[in-house]
């Protein structure tokens, strides 16, 4: 991120009602803590075990195996993803983030093997908090800070 571009972000970016008083009194500390505070909301990925439990949980991890040997079922190409990440032939956490693994999770809904309650719950599980800075896929340090707003 250019100077000129963090300058933009920090004073007509979402925080900038915020940290406007800042930077008119010339405290980058405290505005290196608003751009970095973890407090947007995203849905991420879920780790393996956290997956393998819910799975449990739910009764879904038979029914993928059922969905798996039924050659007529619309959910074994799913249910085949699903055993081969169990499997370990996949080692990346569930990216709930992802509209198509939404879609594909979603599918049991519609199918009638878990319930909309038991989805949110995997859905849940995905929540994680992020700040300003990461979500513009940048780090910012108050030097950074110093930078675009005096040069």
């Amino acid at each position: 991120m250019t100077p000129q571009e963090l300058y933009t972000e920090l004073v007509s970016g979402p925080l900038a009602n915020e940290i406007a008083p800042h930077i008119i009194s010339g405290n980058d500390a405290i505005i290196e803590a608003i751009i970095n505070r973890k407090d947007i909301s995203i849905h991420g990925s879920i780790p393996m075990n956290i997956f393998m439990v819910w799975l449990g949980s739910t009764n879904l991890r038979a029914v993928v195996e059922d969905h798996c040997t039924n050659l007529t079922s619309p959910l074994r190409s799913i249910a085949l993803i699903i055993k081969d990440y169990l499997q370990g032939n996949n080692t990346a956490p569930l990216n709930m983030g992802l509209s198509d693994t939404q879609n594909m999770m979603y599918a049991w809904v519609q199918a009638g093997a878990i319930t909309s309650l038991q989805y949110v719950a995997l859905f849940n599980l995905s929540l994680k908090n992020i700040s300003r800075a990461e979500q513009l896929g940048y780090s910012i340090t108050i030097s950074d800070i110093a930078t675009a707003l005096r040069g």
